[in-house]
């Protein structure tokens, strides 16, 4: 799919849902996933897929990454790891008032592999999202400041961002609840659409 939301860029802090999109569910992997913390959070009819054309303006937009090598914390111990790799593309609105903002989840990347075939992909994703989109990555452990580290070498010239994780997968995923019940999440129509719903 195509990807250029021009004029979509992050203003200030990245609201704290964008933080933790990608860490779990449907977001960071597939069937093999479904006993991972977070099952049940979602269901299908949460989600509306609305076309490119029908998005507004967007205040602003980032790039969060889950790598399938990183280790997620769980009951103060090391998780077992993802397979996939994962890049969501998301958008918001401009805060409104009384009803809050909206969400856009404009592209989703699924790759399996090592850094080797990993980090390329990385790089090519930038340049389709453009150096005006923010990259965002947890880091956890000591191996998140390597996989920091390496991004910026490999991105110079963009903003990435680390985002130290927190708290149990399950509560952090929770953030992303409330907006998706009142069905202010919605997807852009693309070929990611079917995994990311399965």
């Amino acid at each position: 799919d195509e990807v250029n939301f021009e004029g979509a860029r992050a203003v200030g802090a990245v609201p704290d849902p964008a933080v933790h999109l990608g860490a779990g569910g449907a977001q960071s992997g597939g069937p093999e996933d479904a006993e991972e913390p977070g099952e049940g959070f979602f269901r299908r009819e949460m989600f509306e897929v609305v076309p490119r054309e029908s998005v507004p303006h967007l205040a602003g937009v980032v790039a969060r990454w889950d790598f399938a090598w990183s280790r997620h914390e769980r009951g103060g111990k090391a998780a077992e790891r993802s397979p996939w790799t994962v890049r969501v593309l998301l958008g918001w609105t401009q805060r409104h008032p009384q009803l809050g903002r909206d969400w856009y989840i404009l592209h989703i990347v699924r790759e399996q592999g090592d850094p080797n075939k990993i980090m390329p992909l990385v790089k090519r994703t930038a340049l389709s999202d453009g150096i005006h989109v923010p990259v965002l990555a947890p880091v956890d452990f000591s191996a998140g400041k390597v996989v920091i580290s390496d991004l910026r070498n490999l991105l110079e010239g963009y903003q990435v961002i680390d985002q130290r994780e927190h708290g149990e997968k399950h509560v952090r995923i929770a953030t992303l609840q409330s907006p998706a019940e009142a069905r202010r999440i919605k997807l852009v129509a693309g070929e990611w659409n079917h995994p990311f719903l399965d």
